[in-house]
């Protein structure tokens, strides 16, 4: 190669660009989230409604799977836990509002490993979301995985 910054510069700036576009994106999203460290899960351990779903095997970024958990929010907050998932580590998930399959991404996505959480704020009480989740760690195409969702201000009050 003889001028190998022709090549590297253009591509550091595509780099930055998209790595701006992206920071971006994500702030354009109503609701923030973060993940639960392994004291705060379990401080709420067996605290929300317990359901089921059906876990799709899917690639690292999220987009694309099933949805599960609709609910009303009743607070700014709330949060989604996977609790069981045979055969998978780690699960990928994302906030949606508006009615199943309808709605559109009120958050970001993120990983997280099973029987960790995730806790959304800025949630608007009255509106209806769900969830999307996958997991690019499964060991087969899905399985069936248990969640908890805790959707009330007395249960989701302790989670910092």
């Amino acid at each position: 190669m003889k001028n190998p910054k022709k090549i590297l510069l253009p591509l550091a700036g595509a780099l930055c660009l998209s790595a701006t576009l992206s920071s971006a994106l994500a702030a354009a999203f109503p609701v923030t989230l973060h993940n639960l460290t392994p004291s705060q899960r379990e401080a709420l351990r067996g605290q929300g409604q317990v359901g089921t779903a059906y876990l799709s095997q899917n690639n690292e970024t999220g987009t694309n799977g099933s949805l599960c958990a609709p609910f009303t929010a009743q607070a700014a907050s709330a949060v989604f836990v996977l609790a069981a998932a045979p055969g998978a580590e780690s699960y990928n998930v994302q906030l949606y509002q508006g009615n199943p399959g309808q709605g559109k991404a009120a958050s970001d996505y993120t990983v997280s490993p099973v029987d960790g959480g995730v806790c959304f704020t800025g949630l608007e009480p009255g509106k209806t979301y769900y969830m999307k989740i996958s997991s690019s760690t499964l060991r087969s195409s899905g399985c069936t995985a248990t969640y908890e969702l805790l959707n009330s201000s007395h249960q989701t009050e302790n989670r910092q």
